[in-house]
């Protein structure tokens, strides 16, 4: 289990620093003091933080557990497949289809793959956090999300 805990909690470290990084590279907001940075980097320091802390337990030896090796048999392996890919989707059609599209889809795929089949409330839960979202970066921290081909319509 130590190997595992190492590489993990230094991917975690490595991807975390890269956060930060291109976090500094932002314009900052002077109006708002804060920028399109700010919670990226509040996550990235989470990450290292607890990144740093998997590392330690594992050179202290408090590590616990062992490793089983992957089986795309297993159904949270595919579940978690599945859930990466629904991810990258989401990244591409981010601007073509806008914030509210494609955060809906979004959130709608990743309940249905969890086991939820119940339409009304995925339609229910995948709208409220959408509005939830939006309301709380555009309108409250006033930042620019794109609509997409809502755009006309808003």
């Amino acid at each position: 289990m130590k190997t595992a805990d190492y590489i993990g909690g230094g991917a975690g470290l490595a991807f975390g620093s890269y956060v930060l990084y291109e976090g500094s590279r932002m314009p900052s907001d002077h109006i708002m003091k804060i920028g399109p940075s700010f919670f990226p980097e509040m996550l990235a320091i989470g990450l290292i933080f607890f990144s740093s802390l998997l590392i330690l337990y594992a050179f202290f030896g408090q590590a616990k557990g062992h490793p089983s090796p992957l089986r795309l048999q297993d159904k949270g392996i595919q579940r978690a497949l599945l859930s990466l890919v629904a991810i990258v989707v989401y990244a591409l059609l981010f601007i073509p289809l806008g914030y509210p599209l494609s955060t809906f889809l979004l959130v709608s795929s990743i309940m249905f793959l969890l086991g939820v089949r119940r339409i009304p409330l995925i339609v229910t839960v995948a709208t409220l956090t959408t509005l939830t979202v939006w309301l709380v970066f555009a309108r409250l921290l006033m930042l620019s999300m794109p609509m997409g081909i809502l755009e006309p319509l808003l």
